[in-house]
């Protein structure tokens, strides 16, 4: 599914990958590159390697193009020889351009992808196969749009990287892999395996639809030519951080939950469809969701009926799609 070598799923969750891998791959010293907090990167990379020893540098970024800057940061990776690159995006609109950035990378580098928020697109192979196209590790938790428990997963695409950072998660990073959760977790691979490619299809699909009814609905959006995003989520710009609080607490009073954050350089609600997907949304579903987007943040309809409206709507879809829920066979 993810095209590795060698898969460990011990890992309790996002951030205990981080630093089990981080530090198995590096040692006290040595530079280690990751996204700006303010364009995407986890706010917690910069104070665990700081913590850890290492020395925390950011990727320079394409704020127009939305994505790594690869030229320049090939510039620093001369510069600064770093012994390990993690791409933890935990907004990722579009592919990252992981073989440019392997390919400026020097020999030693250790290009690490936190595919956290995109590892059921990754795992329905219609996203990019981190891999398979230069990375060292894939990494990330497994409970954003892969669709399964609170835990998380390392893979690497070579043997001997692999068995360095399983050998340091078993001499001392992990006592309990929390047995009732890996079982989870082991019935969510199964079911994206047979159902995955389908599930990431319509997330895909969902989120363009999605994208299209907002902008149509009078949202402006952040995008990058003209293309709101190639992934699950959508990131919606608002006239400030307290509009963005305003309209974060307004959706959530009539049964919508998004949340508000600074990317970019722009105020936005970060919106995404997983769950929805799941649960058997569709594009003209997208279309209903918009609209109450729309009259909640536009309009003059109060919480309550709208609140009424969703709880309503979320009825409608009461099973769990694209899983053995729904097609179970059973063994004779």
């Amino acid at each position: 599914m993810f095209d590795a070598a060698i898969a460990d799923l011990r890992p309790l969750s996002g951030v205990h990958a981080m630093i089990t891998t981080l530090s198995a791959v590096t040692e006290p010293g040595d530079t280690v590159y990751s996204i700006d907090p303010a364009c995407g990167g986890h706010f917690a990379t910069r104070h665990i390697l700081q913590r850890l020893g290492r020395v925390s540098e950011y990727l320079p970024w394409d704020l127009e193009a939305l994505t790594i800057d690869v030229p320049r940061s090939g510039e620093a990776f001369l510069r600064t020889q770093p012994k390990a690159v993690l791409l933890d995006h935990g907004a990722p609109l579009y592919p990252l351009p992981v073989q440019a950035l392997r390919e400026s990378c020097p020999s030693r580098t250790v290009l690490i992808y936190d595919g956290s928020h995109v590892l059921g697109l990754i795992a329905g192979a219609k996203f990019q196969r981190p891999l398979a196209d230069g990375c060292d590790i894939l990494q990330g938790n497994m409970h954003k749009s892969f669709p399964g428990p609170q835990k998380a997963l390392i893979c690497a695409r070579e043997g001997v990287i692999g068995e360095s950072v399983v050998d340091n998660l078993s001499r001392g990073f992990v006592s309990s892999q929390h047995t009732h959760q890996s079982v989870a977790a082991y019935v969510t691979l199964l079911e994206m395996e047979k159902y995955g490619q389908a599930y990431a299809v319509q997330m895909l699909s969902n989120s363009r639809s999605l994208a299209t009814s907002l902008k149509a609905a009078g949202f402006s959006l952040v995008e990058s030519a003209d293309t709101p995003s190639e992934s699950h989520q959508i990131l919606v710009r608002t006239d400030g951080q307290d509009e963005s609080i305003r309209w974060v607490r307004r959706l959530l009073q009539c049964g919508i939950s998004v949340n508000a954050r600074r990317l970019y350089g722009h105020d936005v609600l970060r919106v995404a469809v997983q769950e929805v997907t799941r649960l058997g949304m569709i594009e003209s579903d997208m279309e209903h969701i918009a609209e109450i987007f729309r009259t909640a943040l536009k309009g003059k309809t109060s919480a309550s009926v709208l609140r009424s409206e969703c709880i309503s709507m979320g009825r409608r879809f009461s099973r769990v799609l694209f899983s053995f829920d729904e097609h179970f066979e059973p063994v004779e």
